[in-house]
C-alpha cells in the first residue's frame, strides 16, 4: 500500500451480545486481521460495549458495538463488506471514508489534547518538585530542632556541675588569710619604726653644737682689748709720712 492511495476509514460495527465473551472477542479479531492482511493500519479503535439497541435487529435487542479507524486503499473497505455480509455475528456495519476538513479538526483536537496533556504533566511535576523541597526543608528543621534540643540538656548540666565547685572554693580563702595578714603585718610595723629612731640620734650630735651658744660668752671679755688693737692705728699713720720723706 502506498502512502499516496492510502485514505482513512472509519467503521462501526455491531456485534451480537447474546454470544460468548469468547466469540464477540474472536469476531473483533477477525475484523483487526482483515484490514491487517489488506495492507491497512488501524489508527484508534474506541470499544464501546454492550449496548440496548434502539430497535430490535434479528430478534436481538442488544448489541456489542466496536468502532474503528484504519488507513488502508480503497480495497480493504470491499473485503470488510464481504466479511460483514458472511458472518452472521455481527448485526450491522457501516464504513465510511474520513472527510479531510474532519482529519483536519481531529488533528487540532489532538494537538490541543496534546498540549493539556503535557501542560497537565509539568504542573504535576512542579508540584511533585514543590512538595519534595517542602518535605526536605521541614526534614532539616525537625533536624535542627532535634540537635538544638540535643544541646540544651549540656549546657543545662554543665552549671549544675560547675556550681558546687565555685561554692567550696570561698571556703578554702576565708581559712587561709586569717593566719597571712597576722605574720607579715607585725614585722613591717615594728621595724618601720626602729629605724627613724637610730638615725636622729646622732644627727642632733654634729649639729647642734653648744659651742655655738658659747660664743656670746667668749665675746663677752673681747671690749677689754679692744682698745688696745685701735690705738696702734695713729702710729702707723705717722709712720706713712715718714717713708713719704
Amino acid at each position: 500500500m502506498t502512502e499516496a492511495l492510502s485514505r482513512l476509514y472509519e467503521i462501526l460495527y455491531i456485534i451480537d451480545a447474546s454470544l460468548p465473551e469468547t466469540d464477540i472477542k474472536a469476531a473483533e479479531e477477525e475484523v483487526k486481521k482483515t484490514i491487517a492482511n489488506s495492507g491497512g493500519k488501524i489508527t484508534k479503535e474506541n470499544i464501546w460495549g454492550k449496548r440496548q439497541l434502539a430497535y430490535p435487529i434479528k430478534k436481538k435487542t442488544q448489541g456489542f458495538y466496536v468502532d474503528l479507524e484504519f488507513q488502508a486503499t480503497p480495497a480493504t473497505p470491499v473485503e470488510l463488506r464481504e466479511l460483514f455480509h458472511t458472518r452472521t455475528s455481527i448485526l450491522r456495519n457501516m464504513i465510511m471514508q474520513v472527510p479531510k476538513a474532519k482529519l483536519i479538526q481531529e488533528k487540532r483536537d489532538a494537538d490541543r489534547l496534546q498540549r493539556q496533556k503535557d501542560k497537565a504533566e509539568k504542573e504535576r511535576l512542579a508540584a511533585k518538585a514543590a512538595e519534595e523541597a517542602a518535605a526536605q526543608k521541614a526534614a532539616e528543621q525537625e533536624a535542627e530542632a532535634a540537635a538544638a534540643a540535643a544541646a540544651a540538656p549540656a549546657t543545662e548540666e554543665e552549671p549544675v556541675e560547675a556550681a558546687p565547685t565555685a561554692e567550696a572554693a570561698p571556703v578554702a580563702p576565708e581559712s587561709a588569710p586569717a593566719p597571712a595578714p597576722v605574720e607579715t603585718a607585725p614585722a613591717p610595723a615594728e621595724a618601720a619604726p626602729v629605724a627613724p629612731e637610730s638615725a636622729p640620734a646622732p644627727a642632733p650630735v654634729e649639729t647642734a653644737p653648744a659651742p655655738a651658744e658659747a660664743a656670746p660668752v667668749a665675746t663677752e671679755p673681747a671690749p677689754a682689748p679692744a682698745p688696745v688693737e685701735t690705738a696702734p692705728a695713729p702710729d702707723a699713720a705717722t709712720e706713712e709720712p715718714k717713708t713719704s720723706e
